[in-house]
């Protein structure tokens, strides 16, 4: 049976895009691409502040990451938990090859859950402008 953890984040009042946000998606990108373990990220759209929790989102589907998340520390942490699967799969251990191993393991265990209403006012440009949220999901 598979066990998944659950993300959820809590916006507040004091809910900060640039503080806040990049810490949690960062925290569960790490468990998904360094832990391997296997995660579930609920994000209902009355949590959305910003438009940039989105264009976040568009590309972790996409790609598995986000653009200028990671500081050295974070790459290091990466790099060290994923020397043993390129080391099984007979590839040199350099940074590339370390960080496309963990993209693999965060498109493999990384799951979300958008819940989005057709009757909210931004709506169609939610799917309009990030078109991951219909390409790279099932939508039920």
């Amino acid at each position: 049976m598979l066990s998944y953890k659950l993300f959820e984040i809590d916006i507040t009042k004091d809910y900060n895009i640039k503080k806040n946000w990049n810490m949690d998606i960062k925290s569960i990108l790490l468990h998904a691409g360094c832990r391997k373990q296997k995660v579930t990220f609920m994000l209902q759209d009355n949590q959305i502040i910003d438009e940039k929790m989105l264009v976040d989102l568009n590309n972790i589907l996409n790609t598995g990451h986000v653009t200028n998340l990671y500081d050295p520390s974070d790459l290091e942490d990466i790099n060290e938990s994923n020397k043993i699967d390129c080391q099984e799969k007979g590839l040199d251990k350099n940074a590339n090859n370390l960080f496309n191993q963990y993209l693999i393991n965060v498109k493999k265990n990384f799951h979300s859950v958008i819940c989005l209403s057709p009757f909210n006012k931004n709506f169609r440009s939610y799917i309009r402008n990030f078109p991951s949220l219909v390409n790279c999901t099932t939508i039920n």
